[in-house]
């Protein structure tokens, strides 16, 4: 906190951008998000999901990987069984 010497104010924007980032790390975000079991899609789906959770203020790199390993297997079974019917 800064106080300014000519008017004797508080500078209390340090105490507003602290409360501003608790608030957001708390807050809770639910997305159901439904997309085809295209082939050659993972990478577009997960930049989605990556912009979605850019979008809401957080970052979403750490699991990118693991992410589009899970997908690609979902989209595997997925895929497989529609053409096996």
């Amino acid at each position: 906190m800064t106080t300014d010497p000519g008017t004797g104010s508080t500078d209390r924007s340090p105490y507003r951008d602290v409360s501003r980032q608790k608030l957001l790390h708390r807050s809770v975000v639910e997305v159901e998000i439904t997309i085809p079991a295209a082939p050659g899609m993972i990478a577009e789906y997960v930049e989605l999901c990556a912009n979605i959770f850019e979008d809401v203020g957080r970052r979403f790199i750490d699991d990118l990987a693991r992410l589009k390993t899970v997908w690609e297997g979902q989209r595997a079974e997925t895929f497989k069984a529609a053409h096996t019917l």
